[in-house]
């Protein structure tokens, strides 16, 4: 098992990129690394830092923790596509190229709750809610782009009100080995400033 933690700086443009890496169990004695006598802790095989450079040379670079929320500003329509440059910094990854894409526009059952930033609620009970179902996958990996990962973004409104600010309301990760997903559902979306929620 590991455990370390990544810090990412970006500079200004985001051309430029450096990772830093802190390993928990680097000082570890062998003693210490022993959890039972099927798991041990592992010490990171990776450098403590590396520099990335030329990310927007492709695509517009995104950092990976805002891959699922940066679909709420992509088009929304059937058989629209969008290739990004992901920074994760997750173990030895490299800048990698995702694709997304827009698999279908359906209307779907969903509950959550969304409070403005007036305090006031819209509660969804079981509520039929226009979706779109976007897919993301690696892409110039050849065939070892791993398995797809789908969010359901809330979709504007024909008019193009956006009551639902696209929220994605449902994310589908793969477990691995064709086995099942994980689901994560919306529960709540809070638009009140931390100063107001927190007086609530």
């Amino acid at each position: 098992m590991y455990d370390y933690t990544a810090e990412i700086v970006y500079d200004r443009t985001c051309e430029n990129a450096t990772i830093r890496y802190t390993d928990a169990f680097a000082d570890l004695t062998a003693e210490e690394r022993v959890v039972n006598n099927y798991v041990t802790k592992q010490s990171c095989n990776f450098e403590d830092s590396r520099e990335l450079s030329g990310l927007q040379s492709q695509y517009t670079c995104i950092d990976g923790a805002q891959l699922s929320f940066i679909g709420r500003g992509l088009e929304m329509s059937e058989d629209a596509s969008h290739s990004l440059t992901i920074v994760s910094g997750i173990a030895d990854n490299f800048p990698t190229a995702q694709h997304i894409s827009c698999r279908e526009l359906v209307n779907s059952r969903m509950s959550f709750t969304i409070i403005n930033a007036d305090g006031t609620e819209r509660v969804f009970d079981d509520e039929e809610v226009a979706i779109a179902r976007m897919a993301f996958s690696l892409t110039g990996a050849g065939t070892n782009t791993g398995e797809t990962t789908t969010v359901s973004y809330a979709q504007r409104a024909s008019s193009g009100s956006n009551a639902n600010r696209c929220l994605p309301l449902r994310h589908e990760i793969p477990y691995g080995g064709s086995v099942g997903n994980f689901v994560y559902t919306l529960d709540t979306a809070d638009y009140r400033t931390p100063d107001s929620s927190a007086q609530a």
